[in-house]
Parts: structure tokens; sequence; C-alpha cells
């Protein structure tokens, strides 16, 4: 699944992270799911707080929304090579 190129780490991370969050207000989702979310954005926030991030670093963070996505289900989510992620979401009928 992993065919992102290491120079679109920092956008996968960024975007990932938000069609996760975008997918899980849409969606109610098991506790295991909201533990791994959780996780996520607490290694999101050590990893910000870093002053030099290593590719070691962004790779660790990558795998880690890489799961979640995995975890939630990879049909829900659209994975682009330029490190580009939407949620695939149903729209509300109020909104239409």
């Amino acid at each position: 699944m992993n065919s992102l190129n290491e120079k679109n780490y920092d956008k996968f991370i960024l975007k990932g992270s938000l069609a996760i969050e975008m997918y899980t207000v849409m969606n109610n989702l098991s506790n295991e799911s909201e533990e791994k979310i959780n996780n996520m954005y607490t290694e999101i926030k050590k990893y910000r707080e870093l002053n030099k991030k290593t590719l070691e670093d962004k790779a660790k963070i990558v795998s880690l929304v890489f799961d979640l996505i995995d975890t939630i289900g990879v049909d829900k989510f659209v994975i682009y090579e330029d490190g580009d992620v939407n949620a695939k979401i149903k729209m509300l009928d109020s909104i239409k």
C-alpha cells in the first residue's frame, strides 16, 4: 500500500490526518479506532515539537497514518501518489 515517495511524507502526514479526522467526524467508529486516532494525534504532536525531523521520524508518522487508514478501511479513502488524501464520505441529505 505504501508507494508514497519520501518527498511527499510531510504532505501525507497533514492530509492523511485531516482526512481521518473528517471521516471520523462523519462516522461513528469503534473504541479501538478511537484509541488509535488519539495515539496518532499524540505522536503527531510529539513529531511537530521536534526541532529537526529526520526521515526516520517522518516514516514513523507516515506508518501510523497508513495503519490507521488500514484499520478504518482503505476503501474509505483515496490516497494519491503526491501525498494527498481524501476521505470518501456521503453528503448529508440536508446539504445536498
